[in-house]
């Protein structure tokens, strides 16, 4: 990975941390990320449904938090650019 790494000290003693990818990096992400659905899916046909909406809120809350989180650290800018880019 071709990384330009500039980090960004916060007074929380965090770092952050930006990564640059080559198209072929990129492309890798995606290939993996397109299988992770298949199979996601995949394994969604063997679940019932109360499997799966206790499944499909499990996620809303992770989702959540995730979304919190890149609130929390004034990560929007970095979220909108990873994705225009995927």
């Amino acid at each position: 990975m071709s990384a330009k790494r500039t980090p960004n000290y916060q007074e929380d003693k965090t770092i952050s941390v930006k990564v640059t990818l080559t198209p072929c990096e990129m492309d890798v992400i995606k290939k993996f990320h397109t299988q992770h659905q298949i199979n996601n899916y995949q394994r969604y046909l063997t679940k019932s449904k109360e499997e799966l909406v206790q499944e499909f809120l499990r996620e809303q809350n992770e989702k959540n938090i995730a979304h919190y989180f890149i609130m929390e650290k004034g990560l929007i800018e970095e979220f909108e650019e990873y994705c225009s880019n995927s």
